[in-house]
């Protein structure tokens, strides 16, 4: 969606957001017929400000879901000396599910957030109602606490990782703690108007889902429900569109008797390998996706 963009090509007005090396791609928006060049934001931001700017954009980016800053300790379940505090947490408005959030710039030391996303995936949260208490206290708006206690209680907390960029090492990294990997990417334009781009794994609506299994002798995923596909209206043989982190690819949807699987019509797939068995999702804007 992106394309490369060599800031030489044009003339580049200088303000307090664009030094000599402030472009890394641009994006032609048609809304308001204008380029508008990404900022490197690990440059022109600190972790502050990022968060600043997602804290205000979180409702559009996801209308059913809530967030607030979390400026509370959680506390490693067994070490109980070690402590971390998370930039959000954020949970779904019927209460179903959550994330522990952390924001970090792609120049970010590894060994810090390493330490950070351990804490959360390995922390304490068995004081439901001291954490909600705490929620309550902090959000502006409609809130649930029995709800959301036996959210806590009952469901496992997702991490996520939220940066300007993902480094290339981070998916080995931190895979460990069964992390999200999302980006929030900031553009401008000659006139500091300023546009938001998103990508990677953040929470979606979905109407429906199927399972699925990657072989990797077939270079394929094996669908648990075929009619996922058929309901949809797709017939063996249709390519098809699949997101996977927000990029999409085209595969191959085929029908073997009984077997139905997504054949990968290129030689690498691109999906984590480490993983072999994902969800496929159709979301509220008719898109498929595969996600964890």
């Amino acid at each position: 969606m992106a394309t490369i963009f060599n800031p030489k090509a044009v003339q580049v007005k200088r303000s307090a957001y664009k030094p000599i090396s402030w472009v890394i791609t641009k994006i032609y928006a048609i809304s308001f017929n204008k380029w508008f060049y990404q900022l490197k934001a690990s440059k022109h931001f600190d972790e502050l400000t990022l968060q600043k700017i997602l804290l205000y954009k979180f409702q559009a980016l996801l209308p059913n879901h809530s967030a607030i800053y979390y400026d509370k300790n959680i506390v490693h379940k067994t070490l109980k000396k070690l402590k971390s505090k998370p930039d959000f947490v954020l949970w779904k408005n019927d209460y179903t599910e959550w994330y522990v959030i952390e924001v970090e710039l792609v120049n970010h030391a590894v060994k810090h957030i390493d330490t950070q996303l351990k804490n959360f995936f390995e922390g304490d949260y068995s004081d439901a109602k001291g954490i909600s208490d705490y929620v309550k206290s902090k959000f502006n708006g409609g809130f649930d606490g029995t709800l959301f206690e036996n959210m806590i209680l009952n469901v496992v907390p997702k991490i996520m990782l939220i940066s300007d960029r993902i480094h290339p090492t981070w998916y080995n990294e931190f895979e460990k703690y069964d992390c999200y990997f999302a980006t929030l990417q900031i553009y401008v334009d000659e006139e500091d108007n300023f546009l938001y781009r998103i990508g990677g794994e953040f929470p979606q609506e979905y109407t429906t889902f199927t399972y699925c299994n990657f072989d990797k002798r077939l270079r394929a995923l094996a669908i648990d429900n075929g009619h996922f596909f058929k309901n949809v209206g797709y017939q063996s043989g249709d390519k098809v569109k699949i997101y996977y982190r927000f990029e999409f690819e085209e595969w191959l949807f085929k029908e073997y008797g009984d077997e139905y699987f997504l054949e990968y019509l290129d030689d690498i797939p691109p999906l984590d390998l480490t993983i072999k068995r994902h969800k496929l999702i159709l979301n509220n804007k008719n898109q498929i996706h595969i996600v964890k």
